[in-house]
């Protein structure tokens, strides 16, 4: 896909929005085998690699990499800004695919110049038919991770809770007994005065 935006790149109207964008397949950044800085099926090496070289703005439609802790971080830490398709790209063939970017593309253009270095983007899987639409921002932080934080830090606060309300229901069913007591004597009192 990198080579059909390659060859719209000479087009007038293309030009008008992003003559000074280089558009490069990640291919050339990937580390061989043999390079110290080679790790198994994994995109960071290349992200570095990247960035180092100048590399500002990554396009993908591997959503995996936003989850991925170690890609994540490779993208925030050397702030690139990624822009990502909605998991529904994965199955879509090649020229829906290319469509979708080419109809997104002066929004696309648009945020990578306002974006902020390592700031995390989708391009929804719709056609917007006005030039006002946005790319929807998506976290760049551990949703999972933030979660389970919150919830540690939320044990304290419900364990004390749950305390005071078994303290509560104690109370009440010591109250509740002592009733039912008094109830019964009252009521073989009664009886006792009735025979």
């Amino acid at each position: 896909m990198v080579r059909v935006f390659q060859t719209f790149a000479t087009d007038k109207q293309l030009l008008k929005l992003s003559s000074d964008l280089v558009l490069e397949k990640a291919q050339i950044y990937y580390p061989k085998p043999t390079d110290p800085d080679y790790l198994r099926r994994s995109d960071a090496p290349w992200v570095r690699r990247f960035a180092k070289s100048g590399g500002k703005v990554v396009i993908s439609g591997n959503t995996r990499m936003k989850t991925n802790p170690h890609e994540r971080l490779a993208f925030v830490e050397e702030g690139v800004v990624v822009i990502f398709f909605e998991n529904s790209w994965n199955q879509w063939g090649y020229f829906h695919k290319c469509s979708l970017l080419l109809h997104w593309w002066p929004m696309v253009v648009k945020q990578m110049k306002t974006a902020k270095p390592g700031s995390f983007w989708h391009i929804p899987a719709t056609w917007p038919k006005t030039e006002n639409a946005k790319l929807r921002s998506v976290p760049n932080h551990d949703l999972k991770l933030e979660k389970m934080q919150r919830q540690i830090a939320d044990q304290s606060r419900v364990r004390a809770e749950r305390a005071a309300k078994r303290k509560e229901q104690e109370t009440d069913d010591l109250f509740k007994a002592a009733d039912r007591r008094e109830r019964s004597q009252n009521g073989a009192t009664k009886t006792a005065e009735a025979g």
